[in-house]
């Protein structure tokens, strides 16, 4: 069984069993547990992996305990464990001032999803709306994210989905000591809608421990893209009627700004290039970088744009640089100005 050096306190063990299988058991202490077993092809990838998770663990305030030699047990997995790890429970968490929803909040005319790269992620600006105090102190897990899209042109259809693991890192020390008293915390937060659109959001947690919320994580995903989180590859074909894991855009150095070229306008306005507003202009360079991020394929190549500002919806081929109102059928140019 496991020894605690304080009460009211989690545990996690690590093991790595039969060269190449990872057993990992975490959960209250005075309860069962959860355990997970990985499989990996060589005994080196199951070490790394193993070595990985113990540091993260440490990191996030947990210390190694001694486990004491029990002749009999009722506890099979405990008597197997060779090291534990502990943190202080979720009655320390009353030290912190975060108040998550699990309601969904409206975010019109509200940002439209970052402008990400491959070197950095950015917490999605639609958490702002829903706690401006937790958008200022939390990072994205590195390597639990995803941005989700669907497109049918038959049916006019383009939505995103975004999906972020927060980590909260602001942590209590004990007075006089290096030791913390709250582990990092963690959230999932999921924001969808159509294109052009700030959508709904969603923000869910704190999880008790990071093995919680990637479970949640990994569910949502599946249901999103019917594809099994360990199994995903960005830009992968997607399932009939499902979203497509979309590969991280390229890190551009310059942010390009669109155009629209007017032709006879009934208002009596010149013919000549006219700016986008700001907001249709985001949107439109996020889809060029998810089209280019793609190498160029063709279910990206054109999207649908809902305007907010002016209330229509757009298609847009980046191929052709052109745009036709839905509704009224007007095609005009674009282009892309640096």
């Amino acid at each position: 069984m496991f020894y605690l050096e304080y009460q009211s306190t989690r545990f996690w063990s690590c093991e790595k069993k039969w060269s190449r299988k990872v057993k990992i058991h975490f959960g209250k202490c005075g309860f069962g547990g959860t355990t997970i077993k990985k499989d990996f092809e060589t005994a080196e990838d199951a070490q790394d992996y193993m070595d990985k998770q113990v540091s993260a663990k440490r990191i996030q305030g947990y210390v190694d305990v001694n486990i004491p030699e029990t002749k009999n047990t009722t506890n099979s997995s405990a008597s197997t464990q060779k090291s534990a790890l502990t943190a202080r429970s979720n009655s320390s968490r009353s030290l912190r001032t975060v108040t998550p929803t699990k309601e969904k909040v409206g975010l019109k005319r509200h940002a439209p999803p970052n402008l990400n790269n491959e070197e950095e992620i950015k917490v999605d600006s639609g958490l702002a709306k829903i706690d401006s105090a937790l958008f200022s102190k939390v990072c994205v897990h590195p390597n639990l994210h995803a941005k989700l899209a669907v497109v049918d042109k038959k049916k006019n259809i383009d939505r995103y989905y975004i999906l972020q693991v927060l980590i909260d890192n602001t942590t209590k020390r004990l007075k006089g000591t290096h030791k913390n008293i709250v582990p990092p915390m963690h959230y999932l937060f999921t924001r969808w809608g159509r294109t052009g659109t700030g959508g709904q959001a969603q923000l869910e947690g704190p999880f008790d421990g990071e093995e919680e919320v990637e479970e949640k994580f990994a569910t949502v995903f599946r249901s999103k893209t019917g594809v099994d989180w360990s199994d995903a590859v960005p830009g992968m074909f997607p399932e009939e009627g499902k979203y497509s894991y979309l590969k991280n855009n390229i890190n551009m150095k310059t942010r390009g700004k669109w155009h629209y070229f007017l032709r006879n306008d009934p208002l009596g306005k010149p013919d000549g290039w006219y700016p986008y507003d700001k907001q249709n202009s985001a949107d439109t360079e996020e889809l060029y970088k998810e089209y280019i991020s793609s190498n160029n394929s063709v279910r990206f190549s054109t999207r649908f744009i809902h305007s907010e500002s002016s209330g229509f919806t757009y298609e847009v081929d980046l191929v052709l640089m052109s745009q036709k109102n839905t509704m009224s059928g007007t095609l005009r140019s674009i282009a892309r100005h640096i």
